[in-house]
């Protein structure tokens, strides 16, 4: 009595298998960085539907996308795309937002990978529908392929010195800022290289002939040429 149940456990299975494996075709996603930013493509099977991430009713599980950047990275908030609204058979006459087709998420990514980090990885929840049935919620684990992450295109990346300089200016002001960086340059001139040089360039424009003033205008045009990072000697004259 006992081997009829063998071959109606093999039956049941193959029966099952189509199901399953059109469970798992109807939904495809793809998680690529581009731009600075993670890009979710994801493909409905045609016939089939997916709800919006903000679906009006609130029994309708939604597709929600979440990033899961490497150390040392944070993603912003996911830009989803714009559902379309659709009457179905069991919605009755309210129409139903939701995904159909090819359908893009993205995310901008900030920040550097640390040394070693795991990839960028997402995971994308969703259920699928068509017009008759649901399938069961699923949950789609992607992980990053095409251009690295250690030197993304666009991103906003930032070192600790970046970071540091840019506290320093919004804290104390652009004015204080270029005063603080004018005192700095003065300072310069008391190094090894330079302190020796300053008799040399007083006297080469205080003993210069011409009319009065000439000399306060030829050391104007030097210090505005050596500001703007041209070559420029006090022998020459091309000040």
């Amino acid at each position: 009595m006992r081997r009829p149940i063998v071959p109606g456990l093999l039956a049941a299975l193959v029966l099952l298998a189509p199901g399953a494996r059109a469970a798992e075709e109807v939904v495809t996603a793809t998680l690529t960085v581009a731009d600075g930013q993670a890009v979710v493509e994801v493909t409905v099977a045609p016939g089939w539907h997916v709800n919006a991430h903000d679906p009006r009713d609130d029994f309708l599980v939604p597709t929600t996308l979440t990033i899961l950047p490497p150390d040392g990275m944070r993603a912003s908030e996911v830009v989803y795309a714009e559902p379309v609204e659709r009457r179905l058979a069991f919605g009755g006459d309210r129409p139903l937002r939701l995904y159909a087709g090819h359908v893009r998420f993205t995310a901008r990514l900030e920040g550097t990978p640390a040394a070693g980090a795991a990839p960028l990885r997402a995971a994308l929840r969703y259920q699928a529908c068509n017009d008759s049935r649901c399938l069961p919620p699923r949950t789609l684990e992607l992980v990053a392929r095409g251009e690295r992450l250690s030197s993304p295109a666009g991103a906003l990346t930032t070192g600790p010195v970046e970071t540091r300089v840019r506290d320093w200016i919004e804290g104390s002001g652009y004015a204080l800022t270029f005063l603080w960086v004018a005192l700095l340059g003065l300072a310069l001139n008391l190094t090894p290289c330079v302190y020796p040089l300053i008799s040399v360039t007083v006297a080469f424009f205080g003993g210069a002939t011409g009319a009065a003033g000439r000399p306060v205008v030829r050391a104007l045009a030097y210090v505005l040429r050596r500001s703007s990072g041209q070559p420029c000697s006090p022998p020459s004259r091309s000040c």
